[in-house]
C-alpha cells in the first residue's frame, strides 16, 4: 500500500528518513513565530529548574525520570506542563509526585506568551520519552536559549542543533550531564546561538511552493495525492496554526493534539458519512483546504 500510494504522488516529508527518493520534498517544520526569539531572558541558576513539556503518558517516560528525579542528590526541581486525560494514568502519577514540593504540575498550558515564560524561567528542557519523531518543544527551549536533555532511545532527534545534550537512562549519567551543563551554561548558550531557527511561516511557504507547481491549486482545486508524512506530527502544526490564524482560538491546539494522527474535526465527518470511500475523499478534502488556506497566507 506505502509503495502505491508514494508512486503517484507528491510527497511532503519532515525528515530524510521518513521518506529517501530523490522526487519527495523534505521541508523544516516549525511551531516558532518571531515571538519566540525576541526579548530573551538571563536563566536563574541558583537551582536547577526543568521543565517537561508534554502528554503525560507512558511513552513519554515521564514515569521512570519521576523516580529517578527524587533520587538525585543534587538541588533541582522540575515542572511538569501537559494534560492527563486518563484516570488511572492521574492516579498514578499523583501518587509519585505527592509530598514532594519540588515536583510542579501547573497542568496545560495553551497560551502562547505564558508557555514562552515558562521556558524563560526554568534552565533546562528534560525530554525523557522512550520514542520521539519531531519533538517541537526542542526548538521551543532552544529558541529561548534553554539547553535540552534527553536519552539516547531519541538521540536521532538531534539532527545537528547545539545545546542538546544525550545521557544514559540511570542516575551516574544523568547527575554527570546535568552537572555539565550547568556548570558550562553560558557557553552552551553561545553554541545554541549558532543553531537555524526556522519559523512556521517559513514552513508554509516551503509547502506553497511545492503545491503551487501543480495546476490544480491555482485553477480549478482539484485535491491531488499529496501524501504528507510525519504522522501526527505534521497534522499536529498545520491544524494548530490554522486554529490561530484563522480561527483565532490556541485553545483548539489541544484538540488535534490529544487525538490520535490526522484526526481533529475528521471524526465529525466520520459520524456524518459512514461510507469509507465518502470518508476518506472528505477527510482529504478538509486536509487540502486548510493546507491551502495556510499556504495562501504565507505565499
Amino acid at each position: 500500500m506505502y509503495s502505491t500510494i508514494t508512486s503517484k504522488s507528491t510527497v511532503i516529508a519532515l525528515h530524510e528518513r521518513l521518506y529517501q527518493k530523490d522526487d519527495g520534498h523534505i521541508i523544516e517544520s516549525s511551531t516558532l513565530n518571531k515571538e519566540w526569539l525576541q526579548n530573551l531572558k538571563k536563566p536563574n541558576l541558583d537551582k536547577i529548574k526543568f521543565l517537561n513539556v508534554s502528554r503525560v503518558n507512558p511513552e513519554k517516560g515521564i514515569f521512570e525520570f519521576l523516580e529517578m528525579f527524587k533520587q538525585l542528590e543534587i538541588n533541582a526541581e522540575i515542572s511538569i506542563i501537559g494534560r492527563i486525560n486518563n484516570l488511572t494514568l492521574q492516579n498514578k502519577f499523583q501518587s509519585i509526585i505527592q509530598k514532594n514540593p519540588n515536583i510542579l504540575f501547573p497542568g496545560y498550558i495553551s497560551n502562547r506568551r505564558s508557555l514562552i515564560d515558562a521556558y524563560d524561567n526554568h534552565n533546562i528542557l528534560i525530554l525523557p520519552s522512550y520514542t520521539e519523531g519531531q519533538p517541537y518543544v526542542v526548538d521551543e527551549s532552544l529558541a529561548r536559549r534553554r539547553p535540552v536533555l534527553i536519552f539516547e532511545d531519541i538521540k536521532h532527534i538531534i539532527k545537528g542543533r547545539k545545546g542538546v545534550f544525550v545521557s544514559e537512562r540511570n542516575i551516574t549519567s544523568l547527575t554527570k550531564t546535568v552537572k555539565y551543563i550547568m556548570q558550562n551554561y553560558y557557553n552552551i548558550q553561545k553554541e545554541i546561538d549558532q543553531n537555524k531557527f526556522p519559523l512556521e511561516e517559513d514552513m508554509f511557504k516551503q509547502i506553497s511552493k511545492v503545491i503551487n507547481n501543480y495546476w490544480f491549486f491555482n485553477n480549478l482545486f482539484i485535491p491531488s495525492l499529496i501524501v504528507i508524512f510525519g504522522f501526527q506530527l505534521i497534522s499536529f502544526f498545520i491544524l494548530e496554526i490554522f486554529a490561530r490564524e484563522f480561527l483565532g482560538s490556541p485553545g483548539l491546539i489541544g484538540i488535534n493534539f490529544f487525538f490520535p494522527p490526522n484526526i481533529f474535526a475528521m471524526v465529525f465527518i466520520e459520524v456524518l458519512f459512514p461510507d469509507p470511500k465518502l470518508y476518506i475523499l472528505l477527510t482529504d478534502l478538509l486536509f487540502i483546504t486548510i493546507i491551502y488556506a495556510l499556504t495562501k497566507k504565507y505565499k
